[in-house]
């Protein structure tokens, strides 16, 4: 199997061990890090995520235990953190006008739900709406915003919440 197949628990992976790394002789508590170790830090995940962009996106294309897809989802949750840490790194890969982040734009612009059941649509259009939202000045992303968010208030029920079925 190739790597990008296990790009979702490599990050989970890298999480966890990341998390008992700190606990490590070696390691600074967080009042001994300093912005320039904060900042190398942001760098370094910046550049592990982009090589892991498999033509401009980030899919595995991977079934779940349940044999469910989640087209689209990846790439929506990268481009959202990417474009948030932009606003704070000097990357000028990390911005909404970025020819590396268009294929990404591009297909979280226009994830297409179609026969998802609830909870699917309730993941999906979450992670599109975070990475939508953080793209301004774009009316074709305006018009892709307002749609999906339509498109998860008309997934509520009565209530006011979702309904997950199992």
């Amino acid at each position: 199997m190739s790597r990008s197949v296990y790009f979702p628990s490599a990050l989970a992976s890298l999480l966890v061990l990341v998390q008992a790394s700190s606990a490590q002789a070696g390691v600074p508590t967080p009042e001994e890090l300093t912005d320039e170790q904060v900042v190398a830090a942001l760098n370094k995940g910046v550049e592990w995520i982009f090589s892991q962009q498999q033509d401009g996106i980030w899919e595995t294309n991977v079934w779940d235990e349940n044999k469910k897809r989640y087209d689209g989802a990846n790439t929506a949750l990268v481009l959202y953190a990417l474009l948030h840490v932009g606003e704070s790194l000097k990357d000028s890969r990390l911005n909404s006008h970025a020819k590396e982040l268009q294929p990404a734009i591009e297909l979280v612009k226009n994830l297409d739900a179609g026969k998802k059941s609830n909870m699917d649509l309730v993941y999906l259009r979450s992670v599109q709406i975070m990475a939508l939202s953080q793209i301004r000045d774009n009316k074709e992303v305006d018009v892709a915003l307002r749609a999906a968010s339509k498109s998860l208030i008309n997934g509520m029920n009565p209530q006011g919440g979702y309904l997950y079925r199992f």
